[in-house]
Parts: structure tokens; C-alpha cells; sequence
């Protein structure tokens, strides 16, 4: 069966028709993957409640293995207004067999930008203790392990900027989430221009920033809904 690539349709900003094709590719081939295109179409859509249904299909298709589904999940729940569930989403996450390249961390690090957003001293201190051993771990040094290290301070902004790839699609996606947490971290002090910058800097780094979830929150903290950089 002939059907046209669902990601390169992402890439164009075709996400209705990313939408048909993952459709397509996924009954034809039974790969996951297409459905995890879906989810990236859908958010670009705000069709925020369908973003989670198909999530939710994928994460019981693996029984969770991969975090990453809890972090998308959780984006289209937050999104919606649904704070509670995307937390308790990101939560259930953490036990994931599969996480990212510096063990983990980018659910603490969501769960930090919540805290922030409903003012929970409780939950800033969870997500700050998940994010130490990270943080003391040599791992840290594995991207987003330097996100975790500059929320925590233990890193400036400089150093964090220095610590992103060269290479261009790589370098593209690690700035948009750099750039969210300097923009997160600015406004946690008080600096609302400095977090309006850096926020429209996340969105502003090109199409394949649409894999990372700070992409899709920091369009929602913006007020941007829709499709489109």
C-alpha cells in the first residue's frame, strides 16, 4: 500500500494529512511509530483531547516502556487544562524501562516547570529530588542531563548554551529546550521580558523542534494555538 511518509508531512505543516497517513502507515505496517507521528500532528492541531487518546493506545501497546509517551500524554492533558491528570501522567512516567540519554530526566524537569506554573512547593521539591541523582550522576553530562544541571544551578546559562550540539537538526531541538528552561527560570525571578524571549525563541528554532514538548508548552504559555511555527 503506497501512502505518503507521515513525518515528512510534519515537516511540511501538513498535519491533517500527517494525521490520514499515520493512519494509513499504521494499519498497514502495525508500527507505533506512525502513531507517535500522529500525536505530534494532533498537538499541532490543539486536538488536544485525541493527542492523548492515541497516546494512551501506544503507551498500552507497550505496557509504558518508553517515557516519552507519558510525556506527550501529559503535554495534551496539560494543554487541556487538565493539570492534575498531566502530573499525575509524568508521574506514572518515571518508571518507564525506556528514558532519555542522562537517565531520566526530563519528567523531573516537567514536573519543576508544573511547580512553577501552580506555585506547589511540595511537588517543586519532588521534581528537585528526582533531578539531583541525575545531577550527581556522570550522565549528566548526556543531553538534556545540562537542562537538569541548570535548573538545579549548577550550571549558568553560558555553560549550558556551550554544552549544545553542533550538529544542526540536534543543535535545533536542544536550544528549543534550553531556551525553555532560561525562559522558565527568568520568570521564576521575576523577569518577564527575558521569559517572553526566550519562550518565543523555543518555537522559533525550526520544524523539528515539534518532536520536544517544551515546542508545544511554551506555546501554550504564549497563548499560540493552532498550527504553525
Amino acid at each position: 500500500m503506497s501512502f505518503e511518509s507521515p513525518w515528512e508531512l510534519l515537516l511540511q505543516g501538513k498535519f491533517d494529512e500527517a494525521c490520514q497517513s499515520a493512519d494509513q502507515a499504521y494499519e498497514s505496517t502495525g508500527s507505533l511509530l506512525h502513531l507517535r507521528n500522529k500525536v505530534f500532528a494532533l498537538l499541532n492541531l490543539s486536538r488536544y483531547a485525541d493527542a492523548v487518546a492515541v497516546a494512551s493506545q501506544v503507551i498500552d501497546s507497550t505496557d509504558g516502556e518508553s517515557d516519552s509517551d507519558f510525556i506527550l500524554m501529559g503535554v495534551g492533558q496539560w494543554l487541556q487544562g487538565c493539570r492534575t491528570e498531566a502530573m499525575a501522567t509524568w508521574l506514572k512516567g518515571c518508571s518507564a524501562k525506556f528514558t532519555d540519554a542522562a537517565g531520566g530526566v526530563e519528567i523531573p524537569l516537567l514536573l519543576g516547570f508544573a511547580a512553577s506554573r501552580l506555585a506547589d512547593v511540595e511537588l517543586k521539591a519532588e521534581a528537585n529530588r528526582l533531578i539531583m541523582p541525575i545531577c550527581d550522576s556522570n550522565r549528566s553530562r548526556n543531553w538534556p542531563g545540562p537542562l537538569g544541571l541548570f535548573v538545579m544551578g549548577k550550571i549558568n546559562e553560558e555553560k549550558l548554551l556551550d554544552m549544545v550540539s553542533v550538529r544542526h537538526i540536534i543543535k535545533e531541538k536542544q536550544l528549543c529546550q534550553a531556551s525553555f528552561y532560561i525562559g522558565l527560570r527568568a520568570q521564576d525571578r521575576g523577569d518577564e521580558v527575558k521569559w517572553h524571549q526566550s519562550f518565543t525563541e523555543c518555537i522559533k528554532w525550526g520544524r523539528q523542534v515539534i518532536t520536544k514538548q517544551e515546542y508545544y508548552l511554551a506555546k501554550g504559555e504564549l497563548g499560540i494555538s493552532g498550527p504553525g511555527l
